[in-house]
């Protein structure tokens, strides 16, 4: 099956690049005019949408970047910038997130009778967390241009649907589809 998917994924777009503007075309004619520019706007506005959100997550990335490096070098530790880094890359993964290091790294200090390191490194991991759930609604809502009360509404109804894509994928979607409502009724008013 997966062999028979990659197979025909690339003959079809050999296709598709082969003769672009005759399938966009043919499109057009089995769809009419109005579905045709519909569909183009959308695309549009899911690109845009696209765009913003992995510069709002990017943001939300050097944010959690200058917290880890402030933290660690708070804590004295030792390529504080290196490891802000790689936690920081870490954290923009979905399902990880800063945790995945800071928490089993503090318990691991506690068990060593490091306790000071590893109370600093749950306290850092706590702060982190508590400025990302409150910044994240936020900052990805002013890039795509929505409320962040929406915005979280959204991602938390997408992460209960469907996890992490769910997350992800749901305020897209409710983003691009006020975006659109938002152009046809800018047309409307045009129009009068």
């Amino acid at each position: 099956g997966f062999a028979l998917s990659v197979v025909v994924s690339v003959v079809a777009s050999c296709y598709i690049a082969a003769d672009f503007p005759g399938l966009a075309r043919f499109l057009r004619s089995l769809c009419g005019k109005k579905i045709y520019v519909s569909a183009l706007k959308v695309k549009d506005i899911f690109v845009n949408s696209i765009f913003k959100f992995i510069k709002g997550y990017a943001i939300l990335m050097l944010m959690t970047f200058a917290e880890l490096l402030a933290g660690l070098l708070i804590l004295r530790i030792k390529y504080a910038p290196l490891l802000a880094a790689l936690i920081a890359l870490i954290d923009i993964l979905p399902v990880l997130g800063t945790g995945t290091v800071l928490v089993p790294w503090a318990v691991f200090e506690l068990f060593i009778a490091n306790s000071g390191l590893g109370a600093g490194l749950l306290i850092l991991y706590a702060f982190i967390t508590l400025i990302r759930n409150f910044a994240e609604p936020k900052i990805i809502g002013r890039q795509m241009g929505v409320n962040p009360l929406f915005t979280l509404i959204f991602m938390f109804i997408g992460a209960k649907l469907s996890g992490i894509a769910g997350m992800i994928i749901l305020p897209i979607v409710f983003i691009v589809v006020v975006k659109y409502y938002k152009a046809e009724m800018e047309n409307e008013k045009g129009s009068f």
